[in-house]
C-alpha cells in the first residue's frame, strides 16, 4: 500500500507533474521540483524500492507529464496543474473522483 505524501511547498515557486513507474510498471503521479525529487517522493511513498545501488542506479522510469492521461478528467487535471503552479509537492491519487495530495483534497 502506498503512503500518501504531501511536503512543504517548493522554494522554487512551482513544481511539475511526474509519473514514476515501478518494477510492476504501475505509475504514481508526483508533483516535484525535478525528476530526482519525484523519484525520492515515490520511494518515500513505498511505490518504488531500491537496492544498495541507490535510487538513480535502479534506472526508474520517471518522466514529466505535460498533458493528462486517460486516468484524469480535464477538471481533475486542472486541479493538479493548479497545485503545481502553487509549488505544492507530493503524491497525487484519485479516490472516488476526488483528487488528493497526501491526505488533502485539491480544490
Amino acid at each position: 500500500m502506498r503512503t500518501r505524501i504531501e511536503l512543504a511547498e517548493s522554494a522554487l515557486g512551482c513544481t511539475k507533474a511526474f509519473e514514476v513507474h515501478n518494477s510492476a510498471n504501475r505509475s504514481l503521479l508526483v508533483l516535484a521540483e525535478d525528476s530526482e525529487t519525484a523519484r525520492s517522493i515515490a520511494w518515500s511513498a513505498a511505490h518504488i524500492y531500491h537496492s544498495d545501488n541507490g535510487l538513480t542506479g535502479e534506472d526508474r522510469n520517471v518522466h514529466e507529464v505535460k498533458s493528462p492521461s486517460y486516468k484524469y478528467s480535464s477538471g481533475q487535471w486542472a486541479l493538479v496543474q493548479k497545485a503545481a503552479s502553487e509549488g505544492r509537492q507530493g503524491t497525487i491519487v484519485v479516490v472516488n473522483g476526488h483528487v488528493l495530495m497526501g491526505d488533502s483534497e485539491l480544490i
